[in-house]
């Protein structure tokens, strides 16, 4: 399950809320995104917040812009590929 973190209006209970929510229901893993066209939650601060509001579910990040992550985009360009 993806939050909606676009939407406006979001508060901490909300979020807390949702993120509860997913914890006691059927999914498996929480997922948040950034869009960087417009106002929406900073990634890595609400993956955070999902951290302390959770405890079943996994978390992920379905989206990091390298490029505005401070400075990160020529890092990771380093890491070779895994190979499976």
């Amino acid at each position: 399950m993806t939050l909606p973190t676009m939407a406006g209006g979001i508060d901490r209970g909300l979020l807390r809320a949702w993120c509860q929510a997913v914890d006691e229901g059927p999914f498996h893993a929480l997922a948040v995104g950034e869009r960087i066209g417009f106002d929406n939650l900073e990634m890595h601060t609400t993956l955070t917040f999902a951290a302390a509001a959770t405890e079943r579910v996994r978390l992920a990040s379905t989206l990091t812009p390298a490029d505005v992550c401070h400075g990160l985009g020529g890092e990771i360009a380093r890491y070779p590929r895994r190979r499976e």
